[in-house]
């Protein structure tokens, strides 16, 4: 499954700036793609400042680690031009199905 986020852009140059302090990627080695994935890193965040709501680099990384834990996964897939910083993206959903073989 794959959908388009309410605002559908990532800070590329900002997210390769946290990926690399945090030691997430090899900046000779990471892909586009690379970069973009580790806004699910836990700790990372693009918003310059912290609100009630954003900020804090929780919400995407809780989000993964509840897909992942029920054998799915969750990426980021690039599409479209840059527009200065700003890469448009979709989310790349795989939820596996459940099928209840329990006897009637």
């Amino acid at each position: 499954m794959t959908f388009k986020a309410i605002y559908p852009r990532l800070d590329m140059p900002r997210l390769q700036e946290k990926g690399l302090a945090a030691e997430l990627i090899n900046p000779e080695q990471a892909s586009e793609e690379e970069i973009a994935n580790i806004i699910f890193a836990s700790g990372i965040s693009t918003e310059e400042q912290v609100s009630e709501i954003s900020g804090r680099g929780v919400g995407l990384d809780a989000v993964a680690s509840y897909i992942r834990s029920g054998g799915g996964d969750i990426q980021i897939r690039l599409e479209g031009t840059r527009h200065g910083p700003y890469q448009p993206f979709k989310f790349h959903l795989v939820i596996p199905l459940l099928v209840d073989d329990r006897s009637a």
